[in-house]
């Protein structure tokens, strides 16, 4: 918080210095009027005002606002209205012309600050401004003229000629582009911008001293010329010329000062420029040479030939040779195969440069080094030579050999266990077969023999022991059934597809009615389109899948009045997909996950019958195809199964 509070007061007083002394400059502006310098041109008196450069200063160092602060409120704008007394309201032009003229200069500086362009350049600034001025003194001159006489000055004059406008908008455009040259110049002196507080630049130190000697050699050359041409060329006392100053005198000292203290402003900012260069470059050299001693990369510069030039010190701990011992090598007789080399150095010849070209150097002990280089070719005095940096990546090297060598260890070993693994299914699929073929036939014995027991002694046998024979007989019986479906399922995997068109419609048909003949005395509907794309795929397991799942359509809509079974098939882009939808009992989302899993049941056996390996076995089938299941669900509002096949196009007839 309190630095906030230091940041708002620093601003605060910022501002109220920049004002107090824009209405200073202002006011000296004014004031300073009066020491404007008067010059005859061979009868032609011109008055420059050069004090109107106080504000000028200040919008140039600070932008319009304050700059108009110092003209207006700091009262430079009256100037024309005091030294033109007789214009009248003539004097409202050259007012307006001067506060234009701090405007726009102001805002070049705010331009200048965001982006340097031609369009923003000083003196483009001030040609626009002499553009305007031109327009102005056409237009309202005159006519305020006609105006007159206000009411400060009753012998205000009333008209003005053409020529005499000329000569006001030439003597103004003349006068402030000479102000515009001398306070670009003054602004570059160290006391001027510490009064404006901007920042002086550290080569601005000398800035003063070259300023001062520009205008004093300036001025006491002229003075000599002066001195020889009226001393002794025309033989006039000093006194007759110089105490007081006669008009060409006085005009000859005036354009002189003028001329040196721009040319002094040129020479500043020249020697500025060339002192920032000689900075910059002795920056980049100190952090050239850090960086270039510093580096873990090796830096060489060679010869064609290979003679080196120069070496960075990181080959002592790269190669292990000392920068001065390697400037004694030739780089041929450190490469591992010389051949390696004259391949980079006809491949720079072509390319010029190259990247990540991989070499191997033979270190001081002989050990091998791997690097990576980035090389190219230049000219130095006419001679070319080879820049390289090359990038030690031995360890790289070495650890990307020790991953080789574990990826080849590691897919042998995947490889084996792969093997294993697949000789475990097998073993284990026949196994199950094996078991399941088995407990089918002492079941089915045990089903046929409860079944005579019922049928010979039916009289005989009590109430009790009947239930229990059919409690026998209905367990064998699922136990049977049990068998089959993991039979089933045993078989999708050891199958192999034989694949073909199949009309979709026709085996759908089929099966609804086979399920359909199994509980002939309920209303089952099955709604189908009149045609069904065909279907390139494994006729028995599609048969099995289809049947299962409208096996499950027909079981789980037993509780429906009205038992509705809805086939769909397109093709899409994602393949065939045909989708078998029910009104039946439906189930609940959270558990779709479990569907396709073997022995998983969603229902009560005593609700609805089955063994709970349907589904797996049409996922597996679906798997088979490299194809997918997918269901959706509602408890109580029926089920939708998508069986998605990779197929992709159309019979073609």
């Amino acid at each position: 918080m309190e630095t906030a509070d230091k940041q708002t007061l620093r601003k605060d007083s910022d501002r109220i210095y920049k004002v107090t002394v824009s209405l200073l400059s202002g006011l000296m502006g004014l004031i300073l009027i009066y020491a404007s310098i008067r010059l005859n041109f061979s009868g032609f008196r011109l008055n420059f005002v050069w004090s109107i450069g106080f504000p000028l200063l200040v919008s140039l160092a600070w932008g319009p606002f304050y700059g108009l602060i110092s003209a207006f409120f700091g009262g430079t704008v009256l100037y024309p209205f005091i030294l033109g007394f007789s214009n009248g309201w003539a004097s409202l032009v050259p007012a307006l012309s001067f506060l234009l003229w701090i405007y726009l200069h102001g805002k070049g500086t705010e331009w200048r600050r965001k982006e340097r362009v031609w369009l923003n350049n000083l003196y483009v600034i001030q040609a626009l401004h002499a553009a305007l001025r031109w327009m102005l003194y056409s237009t309202l001159f005159p006519l305020l003229f006609r105006w007159n006489p206000p009411f400060w000055n009753p012998q205000a004059v009333t008209e003005i000629s053409r020529g005499i406008v000329v000569l006001f908008v030439m003597r103004g455009i003349l006068m402030e582009s000479v102000l515009v040259a001398v306070c670009d110049a003054v602004l570059l002196l160290p006391p001027v911008r510490r009064i404006l507080r901007l920042k002086s630049p550290s080569s601005s130190r000398y800035s003063g001293r070259i300023m001062a000697g520009m205008v004093s050699f300036g001025l006491l050359f002229i003075g000599f010329i002066l001195s020889i041409q009226n001393g002794i060329i025309e033989e006039k006392r000093i006194g007759e010329w110089l105490m007081p100053p006669d008009d060409k005198t006085k005009v000859t000292l005036f354009l002189s000062a003028i001329l040196f203290i721009i040319m002094g402003g040129i020479a500043v900012r020249y020697f500025q420029r060339a002192l920032e260069n000689q900075e910059s470059l002795l920056k980049s050299e100190k952090k050239y040479m850090t960086i270039f001693e510093g580096i873990h990369d090796l830096y060489l510069e060679t010869t064609l030939g290979g003679k080196v030039l120069i070496a960075s010190p990181s080959v002592k701990e790269i190669l292990g040779y000392e920068v001065e011992e390697l400037l004694t090598k030739n780089m041929e007789d450190l490469y591992l195969d010389p051949f390696v080399r004259e391949e980079l150095v006809e491949l720079l010849k072509e390319e010029k440069e190259v990247n990540n070209f991989e070499v191997v150097i033979l270190g001081k002990e002989g050990e091998r080094h791997y690097l990576w280089l980035h090389a190219k070719i230049e000219e130095q005095d006419g001679q070319p030579k080879i820049i390289s940096v090359g990038r030690d990546v031995t360890n790289y090297q070495k650890a990307m050999d020790e991953v080789r060598t574990l990826n080849q260890e590691l897919s042998q070993r995947v490889e084996e266990r792969t093997k294993d693994l697949q000789k475990a299914v097998s073993e284990l699929e026949s196994f199950s077969y094996t078991i399941s073929h088995d407990l089918k036939s002492p079941l089915k014995a045990i089903d046929a023999y409860v079944k005579m027991l019922k049928e010979d002694l039916a009289d005989a046998i009590k109430e009790d022991p009947k239930d229990m024979l059919h409690q026998i007989e209905k367990t064998s019986t699922e136990m049977i059934a049990l068998i089959d479906q993991l039979l089933q399922y045993s078989v999708v995997s050891k199958t192999q597809l034989k694949m073909e068109w199949i009309h979709v419609r026709e085996e759908v048909l089929s099966l609804f009615l086979e399920q359909k003949a199994s509980c002939e005395e309920r209303n089952i509907v099955l709604q189908m389109e009149e045609s069904l794309p065909d279907l390139w795929a494994d006729r028995m397991l599609f048969r099995q899948a289809l049947r299962n799942i409208l096996s499950n359509a027909v079981k789980f809509t037993k509780n429906v009045e009205q038992a509705v079974v809805e086939v769909q098939a397109e093709n899409t882009d994602k393949g065939y997909i045909l989708t078998i939808r029910d009104n039946g009992a439906g189930f609940d989302m959270e558990d779709k996950d479990k569907l396709f899993e073997v022995l998983q049941r969603l229902h009560n056996r005593e609700e609805y019958e089955g063994t709970g390996i349907g589904l797996a076995t049409v996922k597996k089938i679906m798997e088979k195809h490299q194809g997918e299941i997918t269901m959706e669900g509602k408890k109580g509002a029926g089920a939708v199964v998508h069986l998605i096949f990779p197929q992709k196009g159309e019979r073609k007839q």
